[in-house]
């Protein structure tokens, strides 16, 4: 075989087992192809020797670049090239393509024999590359974290386009820098760097740090090569200034919520399922346990009142179905004794670890509720002080009309009397009649008595002295089988009071409590010094913080229920027999302690027998001694007396009474018609009997103008009824002669009879 048939040989056999493909052009033809180059293209063989074309194989788009490239090798300007190029395929499909190709003489025509390799998938994988790397580097300097790159001894290889501003220098100033240098300014690492603990570990490691104003997490994630060895790593730092604060705004804020739960006045808690799962510390005290764990886990059941359960529950399923408007209730809790606290409550649907839940705030009203009693109480008092005075005044006025009525009856029935003489029948109805007027005269010196409205002559006394000296009295009303128990108080203060008015309000308190003992029993009387405070005060109505003496009266009678004491004071309000009381006892009794700036206290309850505190207030002073009149004989019914009186029948009857005695009378129903008569009167003037309270003058003034015309005048006053200025303005003093209508002839003689024998003062 010669060396050219050889040659051939192996040629085929390498361009037939080849792995790139092989071709020969000339020109626009194709010479020779391997089966690798017709399978890149999909053509067979045949179609490329004998219908395909070398430049239909390339684009459109690198054809004219190909085709230069042949034309410089057939044309010898250049021995061998390398080419990239986009072959298109017989499907269409684009591919891409290496080609290297040289000059050569091939069966007598100049020719270009190369290789050619599809390399579309490295050229795909590159651009991928590329791709990749492009996104890596557009996402490693947008990223708004600062990220770096590190080697092994803490030096910046690379550092992304945040860093300058976050840490606001120059990126290149940090390039080959040790991070703790430039950024902390120290010359040894950070010791929260979380750089150590990563080398170490192998693992991503995270540290907050402050930096300057700032907070900031780094994060550190080891770099391996190939082999597996850590040789950098990626330092990531995030600015987390604001969710630190906002970490801060929060923890303060729970912090906030927590101490007003902890520290608020009002339980707070939450139910879960029925039972307790949180609980604040007032809400322990109020339930008198001693630690939150006690409470923890208990049932509803065991903490709401079984009367006030079912309502609750119902409360509470109405707010988780979303009802609104439903307003605070009141609830009785149960103590950890068991003992109910009522509460105020208000519950809220909410969320609790994430499941439905019941918040309540419960705040006790035990204190409000007896301040709400003690204020029903005090308003009841005043209320009941209100009513007693309005029925005073009522009585008052109901007083100064039968007093007046009453008076004329009298003066009418002693003159009467007069005349009647020698007639024994007459005389025993008229004398009947002024039993009648006298006993209605008593009735009506209660009511003003009640009312407060009569004159008064107080005195500064002894207390226990003066009860000494009416205990023979106050002993004959008890009756046979009751006990009088005297217990005077030591070093007693002194009082201030009418010693009548004090005989009248013992009798009455003695015979009130006598009547309340059904067969055997004890009546006590006691005094005491006793100082009230402002505390005292708050609670009683009619109380003013100062020093007072007690007069207590006490008895072991059937005692009385709150809705008989509501009535106690009223006049006419009586639980004995028809015929037994007036009803006016304890009526008389109210109005002399208020008319001497008392007040009264009563403590009693069925079968426990009854209790009058009376609280007098202290005098200053020694003990009075109430002057005695003095008896002088003079001349009988010669004297010239002024008689002064508003009401006109009462004027009539007494100048009767006085004219049928022999007296000279002058009459007046007004001050200034009497201040006009004694101008004009030159004769002697004896005696003024004058009304306390007159029109446009009182007698106190009336006497007071009179006197300085007549020195040495004598005054006699008298009065049933005086309006309101009397008992502020009026009060008489001890000694001064007085007559309380309605007053008998009898009476009204034996007072003059008194007042113009007493010598002329000076």
């Amino acid at each position: 075989m010669g060396n050219s048939n050889l040659s051939d040989l192996l040629f085929n056999a390498l361009s037939e087992h080849s792995l790139v493909g092989i071709y020969v052009i000339s020109g626009d033809r194709v010479l020779f192809v391997n089966k690798t180059l017709a399978d890149t293209f999909g053509y067979t063989r045949e179609e490329l020797l004998t219908s395909v074309k070398p430049l239909d194989l390339v684009s459109e788009q690198d054809r004219h670049r190909v085709a230069k490239a042949i034309a410089d090798r057939m044309n010898g300007v250049a021995d061998m090239a390398r080419h990239k190029w986009e072959g298109v395929r017989k499907d269409g499909r684009r591919i891409f393509i290496e080609s290297y190709g040289a000059r050569i003489e091939w069966q007598g025509f100049t020719a270009i024999i190369g290789t050619l390799r599809d390399i579309t998938e490295e050229v795909r994988a590159a651009d991928e590359i590329a791709r990749v790397a492009r996104e890596w580097e557009a996402t490693f300097e947008a990223a708004n974290d600062s990220i770096w790159i590190m080697d092994l001894n803490r030096r910046v290889l690379r550092a992304n386009a945040t860093t300058q501003s976050m840490f606001d220098f120059e990126v290149t100033d940090l390039i080959q820098c040790e991070c703790f240098n430039k950024v902390h300014g120290l010359k040894s690492p950070h010791p929260d760097c979380p750089f150590d603990p990563c080398i170490n570990t192998g693992q991503r490691a995270t540290k907050e740090m402050h930096i300057g104003e700032k907070w900031v997490e780094v994060t550190c994630d080891p770099m391996r090569d190939s082999a597996g060895r850590i040789v950098g790593v990626v330092h990531i730092t995030k600015d987390i200034t604001e969710r630190k604060r906002a970490e801060n705004v929060i923890r303060e804020s729970e912090e906030r919520y927590r101490m007003l739960v902890e520290e608020s006045p009002d339980g707070i808690g939450i139910f879960q399922d029925r039972k307790l799962v949180f609980i604040n510390s007032s809400a322990v005290r109020t339930l008198g346990y001693h630690s939150k764990e006690e409470l923890l886990g208990l049932p509803v059941e065991k903490l709401i009142h079984p009367d006030d359960l079912e309502d609750a529950l119902d409360r509470v399923r109405r707010r988780l179905a979303g009802e609104t408007g439903i307003y605070p209730a009141e609830v009785r809790y149960l103590r950890a004794d068991g003992s109910p606290v009522r509460v105020e409550v208000v519950t809220t649907p909410i969320t609790f670890k994430g499941c439905a839940a019941v918040q309540f705030i419960a705040r006790d009203i035990t204190e409000r509720t007896k301040a709400e009693e003690e204020r029903i109480k005090l308003q009841t008092q005043l209320t009941q002080a209100q009513k007693m005075e309005s029925i005073g005044r009522l009585a008052g006025g109901v007083a100064h009309d039968f007093n007046n009525m009453l008076q004329v009856i009298l003066s009418y029935t002693s003159l009467a009397m007069e005349s009647a003489l020698m007639n024994p029948t007459i005389q025993s109805y008229l004398s009947e009649i002024e039993k009648a007027a006298n006993r209605a005269a008593d009735l009506t010196r209660q009511l003003v008595t009640f009312a407060r409205k009569q004159t008064i002559r107080p005195v500064i006394l002894d207390l226990n002295s003066s009860i000494e000296g009416t205990l023979e009295m106050l002993s004959r009303l008890r009756g046979e089988n009751i006990e009088l128990a005297w217990l005077p108080g030591k070093n007693l203060w002194h009082v201030k009071i009418d010693p009548a008015q004090l005989d009248q309000l013992l009798a009455n308190l003695v015979v009130n409590a006598r009547d309340a003992i059904a067969d055997q029993g004890e009546i006590t009387i006691e005094t005491a010094n006793v100082i009230l405070d402002e505390a005292y005060s708050a609670v009683h109505a009619e109380c003013k913080p100062g020093e007072y003496v007690l007069l207590a009266v006490s008895d072991t009678g059937c005692g009385m229920d709150r809705k008989i004491m509501e009535h106690l004071f009223e006049p006419f309000f009586t639980t004995k027999e028809q015929g037994k009381g007036s009803g006016l006892g304890l009526s008389i009794v109210h109005g002399i302690v208020k008319q001497n700036g008392g007040f009264i206290n009563v403590y009693s309850e069925p079968g426990m027998g009854s209790t009058f505190k009376i609280y007098l207030p202290r005098a200053h002073g020694a003990p009075d001694l109430v002057p005695q009149p003095k008896h002088y004989h003079v001349p009988h019914g010669n004297e010239t007396i002024l008689l002064v009186e508003d009401e006109r029948q009462v004027l009539e009857t007494t100048k009767g009474v006085l004219v049928e005695s022999g007296y000279n009378v002058f009459t007046a129903a007004r001050p200034s018609e009497a201040l006009d008569l004694v101008k004009e009167y030159k004769g002697p003037l004896h005696l003024l009997i004058t009304d306390v309270v007159l029109p446009g003058m009182s007698g106190k003034e009336l006497e007071r103008k009179v006197v300085q015309m007549f020195p040495g005048l004598k005054t006699i006053f008298m009065s049933g009824y005086t309006p309101n200025a009397i008992v502020q303005n009026c009060v008489l003093d001890p000694g001064v002669a007085f007559l309380n209508k309605p007053f008998s002839a009898s009476e009204l003689i034996d007072k003059i009879k008194e007042v113009l024998s007493q010598p002329a003062q000076t």
